[in-house]
């Protein structure tokens, strides 16, 4: 060991059981699950590996939600079962293989470009679009930062 060199400060990044961590060669980077209100300003954010279904953290996001509509890009029966258990109107374009299709309001589906561009003006921190940090934690804390900056623009 080098003089000076802390001991101490490598602990902490070598426990991964507290916190996934994540490196761009060993597996997928984690994706940011967002609700952000009909303003667009962010509301709540969930952090998964990157391997994991979209449909994974749907009832953590809308738990509690107080909510009328939900606007999403993903189709699927999770989705869909937890947002009509809390009394949501859910309009999400159905797959193409799904047998019962739902009808889709367009006019009121446009409007899921607020969530595109909270995702957008989040990337114009460095940290929030390369995902520089290598726990985790950090890197959502970091996403919670950008978020609060977002509300007081």
């Amino acid at each position: 060991m080098l003089p000076g060199a802390s001991i101490i400060g490598r602990s902490a990044q070598n426990q991964r059981s507290t916190s996934h961590w994540h490196h761009a060669r060993r597996a997928q980077l984690p994706k940011i699950h967002a609700v952000c209100d009909a303003l667009g300003n962010p509301l709540r954010f969930v952090l998964t590996p990157g391997q994991r279904h979209d449909s994974k953290p749907v009832p953590e996001l809308l738990d509690g939600l107080q909510a009328k509509v939900l606007l999403a890009d993903k189709d699927s029966d999770k989705i869909v079962q937890s947002a009509q258990a809390q009394g949501m109107q859910v309009i999400i374009p159905s797959k193409v293989n799904r047998k019962n299709s739902r009808t889709l309001d367009k006019h009121r589906y446009k409007a899921r470009h607020l969530v595109e561009n909270l995702f957008q003006r989040m990337k114009v921190f460095h940290r929030v679009a390369t995902r520089f940090d290598k726990l985790d934690i950090r890197f959502l804390g970091f996403v919670h930062i950008a978020s609060i900056m977002k509300w007081l623009h």
